[in-house]
């Protein structure tokens, strides 16, 4: 039978277990560089944007120009978070996996159908079943004026997740709020509307009020925001047993009338299960705090192994119990791993030095051709073909080639938002919340 503790752990991920790709990671997006002098995609770096920074293709350009863009994900479903028009304007998307099964679609609608631009999920893609490795994810023909801020994979069972960073939404199981609201509605930030992860955020201000958030890893996040006009709020964070770590927002300082705001962040945490409560203890403004989603490293591999640990349960200190193996059965299992991984060396060893060959053939072939060096692409994907479409790609951050702008707002510099959380739309509380007062 699994111990209580991994039954709390499989808690966690009941919803299912998603990744944020941001918009920066150069080792998953790529993007078409353009013609010299034309629009193409461009950097913005800004406090609005998740982990600062957003691409954007052909910013305020001209309804004719189109851009492309690629993802590399491993998972079930991938789902864009950024800038883009609306659904009205029916703009078609090309969307191709794996190069295969080309398709036309149109961008997501908000959760409230506008006529004008607007932060969202504006596009969800399924992947191919039954991959067992990274796909490839490409989408052309994107108007102008769509932006990624990042990217949410929902990973399968056996998507290894080691190194990568976990996204929770505020109304996911593994959250309970004791004296919080759920409310949807739209955040207007320099005219532009701005929808919460998820469609929604929950929001408190009264002293007493408890929020808590279960996770099996080694770091833990808040994000959310303050949009408070005067005073300031205090908060509390504690991480299981520990010592409470106090946080106070002030009304219009910083960035904390802006989306995507860091709230809280412990990145020390012992590999386990962990639970972190957020409590209100001061507040003078009168207005609301926000939580919108956490962030969290994963420090079970993956859903399968996590899965498969009711043998050996992950403990608070990130350390198993006794698993129930001999110690013959272990140090083979050990003498195998350390043969495998000799192995493996050996074969990506091989495969560079092919790859290299190939590459600099290909590379001969583009010069003969127009006289110009091809860019190098993204060797995770590896689009080494006369025949591929992708083979002019590059990422903005990659510092390849200078696509940065200054975006009009400066970080720490606090920008005036639109928001009455009173006037959002109130939704049904959360099912059965699991925070209580302390």
């Amino acid at each position: 039978m699994p111990t209580a503790e991994h039954d709390k752990a499989l808690a966690t991920v009941e919803d299912g277990l998603f990744i944020f790709l941001d918009d920066s990671k150069v080792n998953d997006f790529v993007v078409a560089e353009g013609t010299p002098g034309q629009w193409k995609w461009v950097v913005n770096r800004d406090g609005r944007w998740a982990g600062g920074t957003e691409t954007v293709f052909a910013d305020h350009g001209p309804d004719d120009v189109r851009g492309e863009v690629m993802l590399l994900a491993d998972g079930a479903q991938v789902s864009f978070v950024g800038r883009a028009p609306p659904a009205s304007a029916e703009h078609k998307v090309k969307v191709e996996v794996n190069g295969k099964g080309a398709y036309e679609t149109t961008l997501s609608d908000a959760p409230e159908a506008s006529s004008s631009p607007s932060y969202r999920t504006w596009l969800t893609v399924d992947l191919l079943s039954g991959a067992k490795e990274a796909q490839y994810l490409y989408l052309n023909e994107l108007p102008a004026g769509t932006s990624v801020d990042y990217a949410v994979v929902r990973a399968t069972e056996s998507t290894l997740v080691t190194g990568q960073l976990a996204i929770v939404d505020e109304v996911g199981k593994a959250v309970g709020f004791a004296g919080w609201e759920r409310r949807a509605g739209p955040v207007v930030v320099q005219d532009n509307t701005y929808y919460p992860y998820g469609g929604s955020m929950h929001a408190a201000k009264g002293v007493g009020n408890v929020m808590d958030v279960s996770f099996v890893g080694s770091s833990i996040s808040v994000y959310g925001m303050f949009p408070a006009t005067n005073g300031t709020l205090s908060a509390s964070y504690t991480v299981d047993a520990g010592a409470p770590q106090s946080r106070t927002y002030e009304a219009n300082s910083s960035m904390s009338t802006l989306p995507n705001y860091l709230l809280f962040s412990q990145t020390d945490l012992s590999p386990g299960l962990h639970t972190l409560t957020l409590n209100i203890t001061e507040n003078t403004s009168g207005d609301y705090l926000a939580v919108d989603y956490m962030t969290y490293h994963p420090t079970f591999g993956s859903l399968e192994r996590l899965m498969a640990s009711e043998g050996g349960a992950v403990s608070d200190s990130g350390t198993r119990t006794k698993p129930l193996l001999s110690k013959g059965a272990l140090a083979g299992m050990i003498v195998g791993v350390i043969l495998a991984v000799a192995l493996l060396v050996g074969c990506v060893l091989m495969r560079d030095s092919l790859l290299g060959r190939v590459r600099g053939l290909f590379t001969k072939k583009n010069k003969k051709c127009d006289d110009t060096e091809m860019r190098p692409v993204n060797p995770k994907i590896d689009p080494w073909s006369s025949q591929s479409p992708h083979y002019a790609f590059v990422n903005p951050h990659s510092g390849e080639v200078d696509l940065t702008k200054t975006a009009s707002t400066s970080p720490g510099v606090a920008t005036r938002i639109s928001l009455d959380l009173d006037k959002f739309e109130s939704l049904p509380p959360s099912p059965t919340p699991t925070a209580t007062a302390h």
